[in-house]
């Protein structure tokens, strides 16, 4: 078939290949611009299609390693090596997606052929995100984020579906510059993609007008001071106080009565606001750091409020143990209104590079006079499948304590926002330095602070006692299992097609 786009330069397919990747670097990650995420795969489906297929698929793995590695600067903390083996070998396998496009659009004609390329792209981002230890991470999906209503539909398919459609959109404007090369009509095929796009435009739009004002409940979020700084200068006899290591017996009571002063600051910033009438009082992860010591106490304290204000307290604690020689612990402690400990969970999922106890991936759930309450501890939110607990259990408002920095802060929001419309829950996300948010179940920004400089901090908000319900949350992730069904039979009926 002689294809248009055969004709090209290769001054002009070098063009399609460095914009591509430029459009993906800058469609995703640290500085996501929408129309660049929608960009990057026409231009790169251009490349690729253009070339023979060895050069297609060196010249799109190298184009998109670079581009990750400049759309996650800073965020992925892994020696240079490692974090270049990682993004090579995936950019390796999602090149094999357009390689597979590329050879479904030469043997035929079809207008179905459009659907081999979402339809592989969501196989790539699904399978990754299911069983990759970084989780949903490297998804176009979360660009789109703040788009209101075009991101309901992920309370239909899940994230995978915004994937879905901006992979589709790319492959029919290739097969309407093809259809023109041969002198064929194509508007009434595309159509069909501009239909699907019109509804579920309109879907999203009346989603967002219909969402029904209730009860809300107060909530306060606390940013405490950190256990290992004293006045902004760090302090080592706490750092090693707190690892086991042998100190002079000053130096480790000079330790336990800093921590002891960081445990007191915290509680009084949660009586101040519980004397306000917040209903729940949150801190994010790990704040405070604290020993196994120290922990019982504390715990102990804030149990006192929670019982004295008739309210639940809700502790992010980072727990050492270093008399038992034992990991950390990296827990959410949410204690009730008659001062019992309603959950003790610990994260369920390890961030590359780090460790500590790894919990059960069992989240919690408790019915309350406002709400269905749940959590999970900030990595925890980038894995959708363990998220799909909450939508099960009817969740109406999920705490998400996290603790985050500069780079990562903006996307790893935009991520835990996306969960929140998938299962229908309003999201608590209290968060060290990062944006700590409340949202509705539509993901929309009720409350939103800046934590990413010094001090204590305080967010106030008044969440709806009442979740949604999604179909996703029925449904689960058959969209994305269906996708892949899908790329499979296609590559298939592309295989026995005749030539054209």
């Amino acid at each position: 078939m002689n294809w248009q786009i055969d004709s090209l330069t290769w001054r002009w397919k070098l063009v399609a290949l460095v914009l591509g990747a430029a459009c993906f670097a800058f469609g995703q990650g640290r500085w996501p611009i929408p129309l660049a995420a929608w960009l990057a795969p026409i231009l790169l489906i251009a490349y690729v299609r253009s070339v023979r297929a060895w050069v297609g698929i060196l010249g799109f793995t190298i184009a998109h390693a670079v581009a990750w590695e400049v759309a996650y600067l800073g965020m992925v903390k892994m020696p240079m090596f490692a974090r270049w083996g990682l993004f090579t070998g995936l950019s390796l396998v999602l090149g094999l997606v357009f390689l597979a496009d590329r050879w479904a659009a030469r043997r035929s004609a079809g207008f179905w052929t459009t659907l081999v390329f979402p339809c592989g792209w969501v196989a790539f981002e699904f399978l990754n995100g299911r069983f990759s230890p970084n989780g949903s991470w490297g998804s176009l999906a979360y660009t789109f984020t703040d788009q209101s209503s075009f991101v309901q539909v992920a309370s239909v398919s899940g994230w995978t579906g915004i994937t879905f459609l901006v992979g589709w959109v790319a492959s029919v404007v290739h097969w309407v510059w093809q259809r023109r090369a041969l002198g064929q009509t194509a508007w009434r095929q595309a159509g069909i993609c501009a239909g699907v796009m019109v509804a579920v435009l309109v879907f999203g739009s009346v989603r967002l007008w219909m969402q029904p004002t209730g009860e809300t409940t107060r909530v306060a979020s606390i940013v405490g001071p950190s256990s290992f700084l004293d006045g902004g200068e760090f302090r080592r006899d706490v750092w090693a106080y707190t690892r086991g290591i042998d100190l002079p017996q000053d130096q480790v009571e000079s330790a336990r009565l800093h921590i002891r002063s960081t445990m007191e600051s915290h509680l009084l910033l949660a009586e101040r606001e519980l004397r306000a009438g917040a209903r729940i009082v949150s801190f994010p992860e790990a704040n405070p750091a604290l020993t196994k010591r120290e922990e019982a106490e504390f715990v102990a304290a804030a149990a006192e409020l929670a019982d004295e204000f008739d309210a639940y307290v809700g502790l992010g604690l980072f727990v050492f143990r270093p008399e038992a020689g034992l990991p950390t612990e990296n827990k959410y402690v949410l204690l009730g209104p008659d001062g019992s400990v309603v959950w003790d969970f610990l994260k369920a999922n390890l961030v590359p590079g780090s460790s500590h106890v790894v919990g059960d991936g069992i989240l919690p759930d408790v019915e309350t006079n406002f709400g269905r309450l749940s959590c999970a501890i900030c990595f925890d939110m980038d894995f959708p499948a363990l998220l799909s607990q909450s939508g099960g259990n009817g969740t109406d408002i999920f705490l998400a304590p996290s603790n985050d920095w500069t780079e990562v802060r903006a996307l790893h929001a935009n991520m835990a926002r996306m969960r929140a419309i998938e299962q229908g829950f309003n999201l608590v996300r209290p968060t060290k330095d990062g944006f700590a948010i409340v949202t509705d179940p539509l993901g929309r920004i009720l409350a939103k602070q800046d934590t990413d400089r010094p001090g204590n901090h305080v967010m106030i908000a008044d969440v709806p006692t009442s979740g949604v319900s999604t179909l996703y949350a029925i449904v689960g992730d058959s969209f994305a299992w269906a996708c892949i069904a899908g790329f499979l039979v296609l590559l298939g009926s592309a295989r026995v097609a005749r030539l054209d």
